[in-house]
């Protein structure tokens, strides 16, 4: 199998306070090379039998996959989140958000106050639906591993510094507030709707 690359959905010159270099920098070089590293790993995968290789190899490669896999799908997410006015959730949204959170302002405040726990280390602070329990929680991805066994995450923020430094240095708590004003609520909706509805 070979894992093609998504079309970038936000528009990087719509994004006010990231820069489109910023933007097309993730996207071409930390988002393309997990996608590129996948295929690769796919590949030896692929090549390998099972019968004969040493179990060690085999799960080095699935940890490798792990990784990569996460890498691209959290990658995608994030940029599909960018690109909207989030500072006002939609009540399709904020109506889930407030029943599971308490309040849209709750949830704000949680998700930031993640956000800022990472901002000296790396991670996804991740919206996750889990069906289990038909609710939506905040949770972060340390090495790009998604964590929650049967959670969906509907919406991604990127705390690598690949992802601000750029534009900002180390002033990480800046870069999230432009991004909690650039949400795509759009995106989270559809998504949202999407697995409630299948669970």
């Amino acid at each position: 199998m070979r894992y093609q690359i998504a079309p970038l959905f936000c528009r990087p010159w719509t994004l006010n306070g990231i820069s489109p270099n910023l933007i097309e920098s993730h996207y071409e070089h930390n988002y393309g090379e997990a996608l590129n590293r996948l295929n690769s790993i796919t590949q030896e995968l692929e090549a390998l039998d099972a019968g004969t290789t040493p179990g060690h190899v085999i799960e080095r490669l699935k940890r490798d996959e792990f990784a990569a896999l996460n890498s691209t799908l959290l990658h995608e997410l994030y940029f599909a989140s960018l690109g909207g006015d989030g500072r006002k959730p939609p009540e399709a949204i904020a109506n889930a958000i407030a029943h599971d959170f308490g309040s849209v302002a709750r949830w704000r405040h949680e998700f930031v106050a993640l956000a800022s726990t990472l901002s000296s280390s790396s991670g996804w602070v991740l919206l996750t639906y889990v069906p289990r329990d038909g609710r939506l929680i905040n949770q972060i991805a340390s090495d790009h591993g998604q964590n929650i066994a049967g959670g969906i995450p509907i919406m991604a923020l990127d705390m690598y510094e690949h992802a601000y430094q750029m534009d900002y240095g180390a002033a990480a708590a800046r870069y999230v507030d432009i991004y909690m004003e650039a949400i795509r609520w759009d995106n989270a909706i559809k998504l949202y709707e999407q697995y409630s509805r299948e669970a």
